[in-house]
């Protein structure tokens, strides 16, 4: 079973394993602040699951966000991804799911 990891004070979600490189989970009630985590301590490396937090129909909020490199999306038949293609520094992309 997935249990994902926390980390600071906010207790942000983690997804993957510490020793390697890991993407902190955007939560949709707190996405700047997840998004600066991100920018400070993970590298651009993010993940969105509505299961974990993620409660927005579509991905309009990378718009403001071009520096993100790594993302993974899961449970992505529940999201509408278009907005992915906004991410000029894109480098990986990761999708579970049916895409709409």
């Amino acid at each position: 079973m997935f249990s994902p990891n926390t980390e600071g004070d906010a207790r942000f979600l983690l997804m993957g394993a510490s020793p390697f490189p890991q993407s902190i989970f955007i939560e949709s009630h707190r996405i700047d602040a997840c998004m600066d985590w991100a920018l400070r301590n993970h590298s651009g490396r993010v993940a969105i699951s509505p299961l974990e937090g993620f409660r927005s129909p579509d991905l309009s909020f990378l718009a403001r966000f071009p520096w993100v490199e790594h993302l993974t999306i899961m449970n992505s038949e529940m999201i509408d991804i278009s907005a992915v293609s906004s991410l000029a520094q894109l480098r990986f992309l990761i999708l579970s799911g049916k895409t709409r």
